[in-house]
Protein backbone atom coordinates (compact mmCIF):
# COMPACT_ATOMS: atom_id res chain seq x y z
CA UNK A 1 0.00 0.00 0.00
CA UNK A 2 2.85 2.56 0.63
CA UNK A 3 4.10 1.70 -2.97
CA UNK A 4 0.81 3.50 -4.16
CA UNK A 5 1.06 6.51 -2.71
CA UNK A 6 3.93 8.87 -4.35
CA UNK A 7 5.50 6.55 -7.32
CA UNK A 8 8.08 8.42 -9.41
CA UNK A 9 7.65 5.83 -11.81
CA UNK A 10 4.99 3.74 -13.79
CA UNK A 11 6.77 0.34 -13.37
CA UNK A 12 6.81 1.00 -9.73
CA UNK A 13 3.19 2.09 -9.28
CA UNK A 14 1.98 -1.00 -11.26
CA UNK A 15 4.17 -3.03 -8.74
CA UNK A 16 1.98 -1.65 -5.99
CA UNK A 17 -0.78 -2.39 -7.64
CA UNK A 18 0.20 -6.09 -8.67
CA UNK A 19 1.04 -6.58 -4.51
CA UNK A 20 -1.82 -5.15 -3.27
CA UNK A 21 -4.41 -7.57 -5.50
CA UNK A 22 -2.18 -10.75 -5.24
CA UNK A 23 -2.50 -9.27 -0.96
CA UNK A 24 -6.39 -9.03 -1.40
CA UNK A 25 -7.20 -12.42 -3.33
CA UNK A 26 -4.94 -14.09 -0.25
CA UNK A 27 -6.69 -12.60 2.66
CA UNK A 28 -10.18 -13.16 1.00
CA UNK A 29 -9.86 -16.41 0.15
CA UNK A 30 -8.18 -16.83 4.60
CA UNK A 31 -11.30 -14.81 5.74
CA UNK A 32 -13.96 -17.42 3.70
CA UNK A 33 -11.73 -19.99 5.31
CA UNK A 34 -11.62 -18.31 8.84
CA UNK A 35 -15.65 -17.68 9.12
CA UNK A 36 -15.97 -21.31 7.72
CA UNK A 37 -14.21 -22.79 10.29
CA UNK A 38 -15.34 -20.30 13.29
CA UNK A 39 -18.84 -20.23 12.43
CA UNK A 40 -21.47 -22.91 13.77
CA UNK A 41 -22.44 -25.21 11.17
CA UNK A 42 -26.25 -24.67 10.94
CA UNK A 43 -25.10 -20.74 10.98
CA UNK A 44 -22.38 -20.71 8.40
CA UNK A 45 -24.40 -19.62 5.38
CA UNK A 46 -25.49 -16.60 7.50
CA UNK A 47 -22.24 -15.64 8.62
CA UNK A 48 -20.52 -15.65 5.33
CA UNK A 49 -23.70 -14.12 3.87
CA UNK A 50 -23.27 -11.40 6.85
CA UNK A 51 -19.30 -10.75 5.73
CA UNK A 52 -20.23 -10.40 2.49
CA UNK A 53 -22.92 -8.05 2.69
CA UNK A 54 -20.52 -6.11 5.04
CA UNK A 55 -17.71 -6.27 2.49
CA UNK A 56 -20.15 -5.28 -0.64
CA UNK A 57 -20.98 -1.87 1.72
CA UNK A 58 -17.70 -1.03 2.60
CA UNK A 59 -16.47 -1.39 -1.24
CA UNK A 60 -19.63 1.31 -1.98
CA UNK A 61 -19.10 3.76 0.66
CA UNK A 62 -15.36 3.49 0.72
CA UNK A 63 -14.78 5.41 -2.53
CA UNK A 64 -17.43 7.29 -1.82
CA UNK A 65 -15.46 8.69 1.39
CA UNK A 66 -12.44 8.72 -0.36
CA UNK A 67 -13.47 10.99 -2.84
CA UNK A 68 -14.78 13.46 -0.71
CA UNK A 69 -11.34 13.31 1.17
CA UNK A 70 -9.08 13.70 -1.68
CA UNK A 71 -11.41 16.61 -3.02
CA UNK A 72 -11.37 18.46 0.86
CA UNK A 73 -8.21 17.73 1.79
CA UNK A 74 -6.07 16.56 -1.01
CA UNK A 75 -4.55 13.33 -2.05
CA UNK A 76 -2.44 12.60 1.61
CA UNK A 77 -5.63 12.38 3.25
CA UNK A 78 -6.66 9.40 1.74
CA UNK A 79 -3.42 7.14 2.36
CA UNK A 80 -3.35 8.63 5.83
CA UNK A 81 -7.21 7.67 6.57
CA UNK A 82 -6.06 3.84 4.59
CA UNK A 83 -3.30 3.70 7.34
CA UNK A 84 -5.13 4.83 9.74
CA UNK A 85 -7.78 1.97 9.36
CA UNK A 86 -5.38 -0.53 9.43
CA UNK A 87 -3.49 0.68 12.51
CA UNK A 88 -7.20 0.47 14.07
CA UNK A 89 -7.73 -3.20 13.04
CA UNK A 90 -4.03 -3.82 13.99
CA UNK A 91 -5.14 -2.78 17.26
CA UNK A 92 -8.45 -4.12 17.83
CA UNK A 93 -6.59 -7.47 16.41
CA UNK A 94 -3.35 -7.67 19.32
CA UNK A 95 -5.80 -7.05 21.81
CA UNK A 96 -8.08 -9.78 21.03
CA UNK A 97 -8.05 -12.48 23.02
CA UNK A 98 -5.87 -16.04 21.80
CA UNK A 99 -8.76 -18.43 21.46
CA UNK A 100 -7.87 -21.98 21.44
CA UNK A 101 -6.64 -23.39 17.51
CA UNK A 102 -9.31 -24.94 15.72
CA UNK A 103 -8.20 -28.43 14.32
CA UNK A 104 -9.53 -29.17 11.09
CA UNK A 105 -8.55 -32.79 10.86
CA UNK A 106 -10.23 -33.57 14.61
CA UNK A 107 -13.87 -32.05 13.45
CA UNK A 108 -13.88 -33.49 9.85
CA UNK A 109 -15.57 -37.54 9.26
CA UNK A 110 -13.01 -39.81 7.75
CA UNK A 111 -12.68 -39.13 3.90
CA UNK A 112 -14.11 -35.92 4.36
CA UNK A 113 -11.77 -33.26 3.07
CA UNK A 114 -13.81 -29.58 4.55
CA UNK A 115 -14.68 -29.54 8.28
CA UNK A 116 -17.97 -27.95 7.36
CA UNK A 117 -19.80 -30.68 5.28
CA UNK A 118 -21.79 -33.88 6.88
Amino acid sequence: MALLAAPPVAPLMYGGILAFVVGEGIFNASQGALISIAAPVDAQGQVQDGAQALGSLAQMVGPLGGVQLYVRFGPAATFGTGAALVRAAHGLLVRQKHAAPVDARASSSPGNACPSWP
